[in-house]
């Protein structure tokens, strides 16, 4: 994506919001319970499978902390 951005003269921002998995966990089960006609219900298996390849952004790669926003 960032190189499409790149290559039409566009800046992509990325906005890290650091939350922690047990809060990911809980918001996921609430959001299974008020889901839109629009929507799918992520299962915990699903969840789970996902948080093995999530990793936070490293130092390299020019992100915003949310946290540290005005």
């Amino acid at each position: 994506m960032r190189r499409r951005t790149v290559a039409i003269g566009a800046k992509t921002v990325m906005y890290y919001v650091e939350t922690p998995i047990e809060t990911i966990r809980e918001r996921v089960v609430g959001r299974n319970d008020n889901l839109t006609k629009d929507s799918f219900e992520i299962s915990r298996e699903m969840l789970e499978k996902y948080l093995t390849y999530w990793q936070p952004p490293s130092e390299d790669e020019d992100y915003i902390l949310a946290s540290e926003l005005e």
